[in-house]
C-alpha cells in the first residue's frame, strides 16, 4: 500500500538554471499534483522525483519528464512531484505552467502579483491564494509550508497521496500595524479534512498569535491596541479526515481550546467562501470565532446534504437540489439567521476589506459579534429552537417570511447588494 517513488536524473543538450532559488505551484488534488522547483548543483543535470499512489507506469512518467525537461533544456534544477492520478497531459501540462509562473517573476512585480489576487473570485482561489490576499500587500510569510516538505505520516500507509501542506496553509501577515495569523484550508486536498499535520499547524498558529499578543503588550504597552494581533481562519472542510480520524478529533478539540485561550485578548474571524464550505466538527470550530464573514457562494452546516439524505432519506433533503442546499447551509440564509456576521461580494478583496474594517472597531465592539459564549446567548438559540417547531419549516423561505420578509421566494435572486439592502434578519 506504500506510495510509489520514482527519480529520474536527465540531462539537456544545452542545460539552463531556472531563475528563482524555488517555486511550488499546483495542488494535491484528485487527478492533479503539486510541483517545487529548485535551483541545485546537479552538474547540468535536472533530477526529478516523483510519489504517486500509481503503479505499472515508470516509464511513462520517464518519458513525460524527460521530454519536458529536454524541450525547455533544464539542468542545475530538482524537481519534487506529488501526485494524486494525474493524467499524462495534465502532467506535462502543470509543470510547463510551473515554469511559465517562474518565468513571469522576472517581469511581473509581487504588486501585480497581490493585485491580481485581490480582483479573483474568492470560491475559486487557493488556500494560498487567499492566506496571501487576505492581509496586506508583500507582508505574508508562510509557515510549515511546502518548502519545509511537512507531510501526513499516515496517508503513504494507506497508499493515499500527500500534500507537502497536508491541505493547510498557515502563516503571518500585517494589517495595517496589526499582525494576523492567517490558516487556509484547501478544500482540494481530501476535501479540506483535518488530520494530524493539518490541525497541528492550525494550533501552532494559535500559539504563534497567543506569543505575539505576549510580546507586543510587553513591548509597546503604550499603542497595544493599534497593534492587536488576530487570527482569519479561512474555512474550506468537510471536518475530520477519516484516514486518520483520531488525531483529526483530537486536532478539532485542541483548536476549540485555543480559541477559548484567545478569549478577551485577541479576535478570531472565520471568512467562509469556498467551494466545500465547513461542515462537520470544524462548523462547530467556526461557530465557536468572534466574527464569520461569508459571500453567498459560501456554506455552513455540521452535517453535509449527501450525509442527511443517506440517513434521513430523499423526501427529508434531496442534496441534487442546489438551490434547497443553499437555502439551507447558504451565506444568504446564514446572515438571515444570524449564523454569520456580515455578507460580502466574491472577491479575496471583498473579504480582506471587511476583515480590516472590523479591526479598525475597538476590542470589546468586535467581541460582541459572537453568536455564542454567553448566557444570554445560549437563552437566544434556545428560543430559536422553540421557533423551529412552532413554524415547522418545510424550507428555509418559510422561516425568512416568518421572520418578516414578504418577498422571500426572490431573495436568492437578488445580487448581494440588493439582498442587504431588502433582507430582514432574526
Amino acid at each position: 500500500m506504500a506510495l510509489n517513488e520514482l527519480k529520474f536524473v536527465i540531462k539537456a543538450d544545452n542545460p539552463k538554471t531556472i531563475n528563482t532559488e524555488y517555486y511550488h505551484f499546483g495542488v494535491v488534488g484528485s487527478g492533479d499534483m503539486e510541483v517545487i522547483m529548485e535551483k541545485k548543483e546537479l552538474d547540468g543535470n535536472a533530477e526529478v522525483k516523483i510519489v504517486t499512489p500509481v503503479r505499472g507506469f515508470d516509464k511513462i512518467w520517464e518519458l513525460v519528464v524527460t521530454k519536458f525537461v529536454k524541450e525547455n533544456q533544464l539542468g542545475d534544477v530538482f524537481i519534487d512531484i506529488n501526485d494524486n492520478n494525474a493524467t499524462p497531459v495534465i502532467v506535462h501540462m502543470r509543470l510547463r505552467q510551473a515554469l511559465s509562473e517562474i518565468n513571469k517573476l522576472a517581469t511581473v512585480s509581487q504588486k501585480d502579483i497581490w493585485d491580481n489576487m485581490q480582483e479573483k473570485d474568492f470560491v475559486e482561489a487557493t488556500a494560498r491564494e487567499r492566506a496571501i490576499g487576505l492581509v496586506d500587500e508583500g507582508t505574508f510569510t508562510e509557515l510549515a509550508g511546502p518548502k519545509d516538505r511537512i507531510s501526513s505520516p499516515h496517508l503513504p500507509v494507506l497508499g493515499e497521496a500527500i500534500g507537502y501542506d497536508d491541505g493547510c496553509v498557515t502563516g503571518v501577515g500585517l494589517i495595517g500595524k496589526k499582525p494576523v495569523f492567517v490558516i487556509s484550508q484547501e478544500g482540494r486536498f481530501i476535501g479540506g479534512a483535518v488530520g494530524e499535520v493539518h490541525g497541528a499547524k492550525m494550533v501552532g498558529a494559535f500559539k504563534l498569535a497567543l506569543k505575539a499578543y505576549e510580546d507586543i503588550m510587553n513591548e509597546y504597552p503604550d499603542s497595544y491596541e493599534e497593534r492587536r494581533p488576530a487570527v482569519v481562519i479561512s474555512f474550506e472542510t468537510g471536518g475530520v479526515r477519516l484516514h486518520e480520524s483520531n488525531a483529526g478529533l483530537l486536532a478539532h478539540a485542541e483548536v476549540m481550546d485555543q480559541i477559548q485561550d484567545c478569549r478577551g485578548k485577541i479576535p478570531v474571524f472565520g471568512v467562509i467562501g469556498s467551494k466545500v464550505g465547513c461542515f462537520g466538527g470544524m462548523g462547530f470550530v467556526a461557530a465557536a470565532t468572534d466574527v464569520i464573514i461569508m459571500n453567498e457562494q459560501g456554506r455552513l452546516g455540521l452535517t453535509g446534504p449527501e450525509v442527511i439524505e443517506q440517513e434521513m432519506g430523499k423526501d427529508e433533503f434531496d442534496a441534487s437540489d442546489k438551490g434547497l442546499i443553499y437555502r439551507t447551509t447558504g451565506g444568504k440564509h446564514k446572515y438571515i439567521m444570524k449564523d454569520c456576521n456580515f455578507l460580502v461580494e466574491d472577491k479575496v478583496e471583498d473579504f480582506r476589506e471587511k476583515v480590516q474594517e472590523v479591526l479598525k472597531q475597538p476590542f470589546e465592539e468586535i467581541e460582541k459579534y459572537r453568536r455564542i459564549g454567553s448566557l444570554k446567548l445560549i437563552e437566544e438559540q434556545a428560543e430559536l429552537v422553540e421557533l423551529a417547531v412552532d413554524v415547522n419549516p418545510g424550507d428555509a423561505r418559510d422561516m425568512w417570511k416568518h421572520i418578516g420578509n414578504e418577498t422571500a421566494d426572490e431573495l436568492p435572486e437578488l445580487t448581494v447588494e440588493e439582498f442587504l439592502k431588502a433582507v430582514k434578519i432574526r
